[in-house]
């Protein structure tokens, strides 16, 4: 049994994001090891690099997602939210797992002890650059970003999985670049989503839309 194989499953971990973090380096990211995250400041926010991990017998799975987070659209998103100040500072604008992202298909990479590391890393960095970078290149744009939010299309959850959370971001920035014509379009469209699909957050998001377009009672 080599040193490798002795290692906790915390352990392995640790240095697989200590690692994971050293690739991606290169591309601006900074590491938030606690958090499993790394991020990138741009001019509209930052960027976002999340590991998430599963046990298997003999270690752990991995998978990543990517997003970017928009600060000004989250401000507006989150005067009228009621999530902890904490969450507040960790959501995302649009966001996705990197397999969804290439084929729509989650993607996992097994790492059983250290000798896998490197091959992982090197995986995961390689896809990150052929997917999630174009990814984060292409919702970086404000003006497709408004057009993506506002998707009621079955490619829609690409850009963020729930109906609500991706129509309050679309109204949000809508009313921020002052739209506000949009913003009432994109409530309503909203609404009609999620009125459609029987979702339950329908009343939560038509407060929010009354609130951040000023309407009142």
């Amino acid at each position: 049994m080599n040193g490798a194989e002795c290692l906790s499953s915390a352990e392995l971990k640790t240095r697989f994001l200590k690692r994971l973090g050293e690739k991606l380096s290169a591309f601006g990211f900074k590491p938030r090891i606690r958090e499993q995250r790394f991020v990138k400041p741009i001019p509209l926010g930052s960027w976002v690099f999340h590991a998430a991990f599963a046990p298997i017998p003999t270690g752990f799975e991995v998978s990543v997602d990517v997003g970017s987070r928009v600060g000004f659209i989250e401000e507006a998103v989150h005067r009228h939210s009621r999530i902890s100040d904490k969450l507040k500072k960790q959501t995302v604008t649009v966001g996705a797992e990197l397999g969804n992202i290439a084929d729509r298909r989650p993607r996992y990479w097994a790492v059983r002890s250290e000798d896998d590391l490197d091959e992982v890393v090197r995986s995961i960095v390689q896809q990150f650059q052929q997917w999630g970078l174009p990814y984060l290149e292409r919702l970086s744009d404000p003006d497709l970003l408004i057009e993506e939010l506002g998707r009621t299309d079955e490619g829609a959850w690409i850009v963020n999985p729930l109906p609500e959370l991706r129509f309050q971001r679309a109204v949000a920035l809508a009313m921020t670049r002052g739209l506000s014509d949009r913003a009432r379009d994109l409530a309503r469209t909203g609404e009609q989503v999620l009125t459609q699909r029987r979702d339950p957050a329908v009343n939560r998001f038509r407060e929010f839309a009354r609130a951040l377009l000023g309407i009142s009672d």
